[in-house]
């Protein structure tokens, strides 16, 4: 009898360490979340996502184990659950993402530090409100970067443009030097503040837009909407029927506003013979 007692006593006692382990690890995965104000950023530059914090956060990002934050005003979330990512790791769709980004760069004082992007992967409307008012509050607070001037181009400038796959060439331009790009014909504008997007980590687009990556695309959006999830890009974001097709009105109307100029920009090309099929 006895020995039966010191059996179940000792049963108890395991579990109740392993209770106590258990309960530990839950708060610490709790204690993941790094909040932060205004008051913890330099600055962001919302034409590329680059987004650079005072030291002290900078520090915890990098040493901590947070895999998200979350961003206070007043004591109270504007913006929650800002997922972390390091280089490599896959950005998934649907969500605010903070992303190291691969390489380094040299800072006034002297060290290499991780550059961080900050890059809004909603799906439809989902965190619109959240963004803007994340926006808003580092606006007020002097804290965003203006985007720099669109480079201004002509036709002269490109060497070619295939109508079927969107492929664009230049004569001699880096699309990767500029966040946005116009086109002129006779010193007129064409096509106006056309935004740049590539990578992994760039923000869904539903207008004209230059892709880059080892080619340039002009395209209606970034990016491609694939009518099968098995179908290349798309099948990584999650996307449904329903915001498949909300993405394709959004396009069709911003086409259709340009549709004037860009009639006109193809019929220019047309006639320097530097339209590819």
């Amino acid at each position: 009898m006895k020995l039966k007692f010191f059996f179940i006593l000792f049963i108890g006692l395991i579990f109740c360490i392993f209770s106590c382990d258990r309960k530990s690890d839950w708060e610490g995965v709790q204690e993941l979340e790094l909040r932060f104000t205004a008051d913890d950023i330099k600055s962001l530059d919302t034409s590329s996502g680059i987004i650079v914090f005072v030291e002290v956060v900078y520090e915890k990002i990098l040493t901590g184990d947070y895999d998200r934050l979350s961003f206070y005003v007043d004591n109270k979330p504007v913006l929650e659950d800002i997922i972390i990512r390091w280089p490599m790791d896959i950005i998934p769709y649907g969500f605010i993402a903070l992303a190291a980004r691969e390489g380094y760069y040299n800072t006034s004082i002297g060290r290499n530090e991780y550059s961080f992007r900050l890059t809004n992967q909603y799906a439809g409307q989902k965190f619109e409100a959240e963004w803007d008012n994340l926006i808003k509050c580092l606006r007020d607070a002097g804290k965003i970067v203006l985007p720099p001037p669109p480079a201004k181009l002509t036709i002269d400038d490109i060497k070619s443009y295939n109508v079927t796959t969107f492929e664009i060439g230049f004569t001699d331009f880096d699309p990767w030097t500029f966040m946005s790009i116009s086109f002129y014909f006779e010193d007129k504008p064409l096509l106006e503040n056309i935004q740049r997007r590539g990578g992994p980590l760039t923000t869904t687009y539903n207008d004209l837009v230059i892709v880059i990556g080892n080619k340039s695309y002009l395209a209606d959006g970034f990016p491609v909407i694939m009518e099968s999830e098995c179908d290349g890009i798309g099948s990584e974001y999650g996307w449904d029927s329903v915001t498949k097709e909300k993405m394709r009105k959004e396009r069709a109307e911003n086409a259709k506003k340009r549709e004037v100029e860009w009639n006109l920009f193809i019929r220019y090309l047309t006639d320097a013979g530097k339209i590819v099929k």
